[in-house]
């Protein structure tokens, strides 16, 4: 699941300098639409670690300008397209991704582009504008639609991501997807609807479909993600009172500074086993949100070598006996293993934000942090098969 970062193709810099997208307006400036199906929930990042917002519907609106390329890992297919995660979706489990400078469309045909050799065969095989290429979708365009799902196909029945596709491999599948837009063409209704009846189609003959508990899951989590936490800085904590905290507060705050680091030095671990590019983005995060605890820490003068009390040697006990162990099995028991550290540090988060005894600056901290911890399960386990 690496992903290969490639230069940009001279006929894809021309079109880039010359003509920009006819259909950016369809997302806000600076946002980002991720379709194979509409991806609902997934960790859209540019190069310099900057995260986007899920806003729903597939689009992503980052704060600032986005610096390119940015990928989208894990989340979830809204195959039906009602805005919600249900029976009829699928995970979403290869990161995709857009190189090219100010496109705001993220697909498997984009993420395929990243290597020159294989655009230019995307525009001669299947005779590809690039404006189709870029700035088109499954849900806008019958021939994208056709040839993303063929290759969603190809790449479920190898076991390989959008990195398994070569040369070879778009040739080989030029037939299917010929007769699939041909029969695209005959089917009634908008481009959308045709679209969705054929990915349903795909996720069920694929055995792809989300269970009931699956999905209630996954939609929880996006919701929380969305709505718990806020930018935090030194002086949003200024205006806020000073509390009298007891050693057993500090040592808390101190417990939770070092759960996350153990999360991150963990993650960074797989990544480097399994150059998984999850583990090595998330790890990025784990050290966003290490630097929001500090803030309290440095607040209330907590040293960094404190013990962080006797909660903290269970962990690190469940990290020994448990975490680094499934780890090392494979990379998907090592997804598990993610998924199980990020809900364990959310009930801890949310018990602390629930009692009536939290001061108000460690709430607005913890609730920062806890929307990043729903958002890193989510995606975690977005990519478990």
């Amino acid at each position: 699941m690496k992903i290969k970062i490639v230069g940009l193709s001279i006929v894809t810099s021309m079109f880039l300098i010359g003509c920009g997208g006819s259909n950016t307006d369809a997302t806000a400036e600076n946002g980002i639409l991720v379709e194979r199906g509409p991806v609902i929930g997934s960790y859209v990042v540019d190069s310099a670690g900057n995260q986007a917002v899920n806003v729903g519907e597939g689009k992503y609106q980052f704060s600032s300008a986005p610096v390119y390329p940015i990928t989208a890992i894990g989340g979830y297919m809204d195959v039906d397209r009602d805005g919600l995660i249900t029976v009829n979706d699928a995970k979403l489990d290869m990161p995709l991704t857009i190189q090219a400078n100010n496109m705001k469309k993220i697909t498997m045909l984009t993420s395929i582009a990243q290597d020159p050799v294989l655009e230019a065969a995307l525009l001669s095989i299947y005779d590809l504008s690039l404006d189709e290429l870029y700035e088109e979708t499954p849900s806008t365009s019958l021939k994208v639609s056709a040839l993303s799902d063929v290759l969603y196909k190809y790449c479920i029945q190898n076991a390989v991501t959008v990195e398994g596709i070569d040369l070879a491999v778009l040739e080989n599948i030029r037939t299917e997807v010929e007769q699939l837009i041909a029969a695209n063409s005959l089917k009634t209704g908008t481009i959308a609807e045709i679209a969705a009846e054929n990915e349903l189609s795909l996720i069920e003959l694929l055995n792809l479909k989300l269970t009931a508990v699956e999905a209630s899951d996954a939609q929880d989590k996006i919701k929380q993600s969305s709505e718990i936490g806020k930018s935090i800085s030194k002086a949003l904590l200024d205006d806020l009172p000073l509390a009298t905290l007891t050693q057993d507060e500090k040592d808390r705050i101190n417990y939770f500074y070092q759960i996350e680091r153990m999360a991150k030095e963990f993650y960074l671990l797989m990544n480097e086993k399994y150059k998984n590019k999850t583990f090595e983005v998330i790890a990025g995060a784990k050290e966003q949100q290490l630097e929001t605890i500090k803030l309290l820490m440095e607040r209330y003068e907590i040293p960094m070598d404190a013990v962080g009390g006797v909660n903290l040697v269970a962990t690190q006990d469940l990290y020994t006996t448990e975490y680094n162990v499934q780890g090392e099995i494979s990379d998907n028991d090592a997804l598990k293993a993610a998924v199980k550290i990020e809900d364990m540090a959310i009930e801890e988060f949310a018990a602390e934000i629930a009692s009536a005894s939290t001061p108000a600056d460690l709430k607005v901290v913890y609730e920062s942090v806890i929307r990043g911890l729903y958002n890193h399960s989510n995606v975690f386990g977005s990519l478990v098969k």
